[in-house]
């Protein structure tokens, strides 16, 4: 004879690890507010309803660019509306549009990073150097999230974890992505 013990040992272990994926959030201590809403996403992770993508090249703390102006706003504002309809584009005409949208991005960053190597051969200003890396991250971040599939970008916007939102990206990480293409972060 069976106890109930073992009958019923794999539901428990079933609900033991969703509880755990949902409940055992972290090791930081957060407020209650934010930990309700990290339980909530994680539910929604388990769920399907909410697509899981990395997005590495944001920065933690802060998560503000400080140095972030309106102008760089609609400026970066535009980049991403840009690069979205290009992708939207590519992927409506052909099969292997998502492997022609990363060669179209490879292309651009390409020019970004000649046109930033020239502004510090020509010691432009610190801001224009300033909005040349964005932009930069921006491209690698699309890259990035492209890579993942087309759901990473749309929750990437939606999460509010996108460069040209006006997070901070990480600037180790940019410099590692970049040491094909050193550019130097201090001009």
């Amino acid at each position: 004879m069976v106890s109930s013990y073992a009958r019923h040992a794999d539901a428990r272990k079933a609900y033991q690890m969703q509880y755990n994926a949902i409940h055992r959030i972290g090791r930081r201590k957060v407020s209650t507010s934010t930990k309700l809403f990290l339980q909530d996403r994680c539910l929604l992770e388990l769920q399907g309803v909410i697509t899981i993508y990395h997005n590495e090249i944001l920065q933690k703390q802060p998560c503000y660019d400080l140095e972030y102006t309106d102008m760089l706003s609609e400026v970066e504002t535009q980049l991403w509306l840009d690069l979205h309809a290009e992708m939207d584009m590519c992927l409506a005409q052909q099969e292997n549009g998502t492997e022609d949208f990363l060669c179209y991005l490879h292309h651009e960053l390409h020019s970004y990073v000649t046109t930033t190597h020239r502004c510090i051969a020509l010691q432009d200003s610190m801001e224009k150097i300033h909005e040349l890396h964005r932009i930069i991250a921006i491209h690698h971040q699309m890259i990035d999230l492209v890579s993942q599939g087309n759901c990473s970008v749309t929750q990437a916007a939606q999460d509010v974890s996108l460069i040209s939102q006006g997070q901070w990206y990480d600037r180790i990480l940019f410099s590692i992505m970049n040491s094909g293409t050193y550019i130097s972060m201090t001009a």
